[in-house]
């Protein structure tokens, strides 16, 4: 990534502009300032203090007003447990998993693991989030995958391994062997698809 400065005179081609923003680069010893930001090939590629007349793209954004600061990053999230919001209300943590999550995703079926992914993960975007470390549950992970990939989101996966709990429904539980080849499956298949964000 360049910093550019408003005199320069090469015509620069981009996918986004983003104009006016308070820059905020969340880098240590580096100010917030009033600037642009370029996008390229779905990367910042350029931040610069003001005007930026030679940047030729389709689609600019007026952030004035607005600061503009890197995607924000989720550690934690279980983006298939989306559509359990306010389950948990009055529950202890082991009761919350025994009668909500567990039977919950036991009653998934690929489509609805992936419409509760695409819900996940379309919150996160809205909310600034551009990267996770999503701990997913014991199936249909190629459908986690795929809305991921589609939505465009950096997305780091891990799979659920589940082979014992009396409380589990038998649909959750796997065969250890099998579950972890499956995982190493999962790793062949989508480690650094998308360009790297998978």
């Amino acid at each position: 990534m360049s910093r550019m400065r408003a005199s320069g005179s090469m015509t620069t081609r981009a996918d986004l502009l983003i104009r006016n923003g308070l820059v905020i680069p969340m880098v240590r010893d580096r100010e917030w300032f009033r600037g642009d930001v370029v996008v390229q090939d779905g990367r910042i590629s350029a931040v610069g203090e003001g005007t930026h007349s030679q940047i030729e793209t389709a689609h600019v954004i007026d952030a004035e007003g607005a600061a503009v600061l890197p995607g924000f990053v989720q550690a934690h999230v279980h983006v298939v447990q989306s559509l359990l919001r306010h389950q948990a209300d009055g529950l202890e943590l082991l009761d919350w998993l025994r009668l909500r999550t567990l039977p919950y995703e036991a009653a998934l079926d690929g489509d609805g693991v992936e419409a509760a992914a695409e819900l996940g993960i379309a919150e996160l975007l809205c909310g600034g989030t551009t990267t996770v470390l999503d701990f997913g549950t014991t199936h249909d992970h190629e459908r986690v995958f795929e809305a991921a990939e589609r939505l465009g989101i950096r997305f780091v996966y891990g799979k659920t391994h589940m082979d014992i709990g009396e409380e589990a429904p038998p649909s959750l539980l796997e065969d250890p062997d099998r579950s972890l080849a499956e995982a190493e499956e999962l790793g062949t298949r989508w480690h650094g698809a998308a360009d790297g964000r998978l």
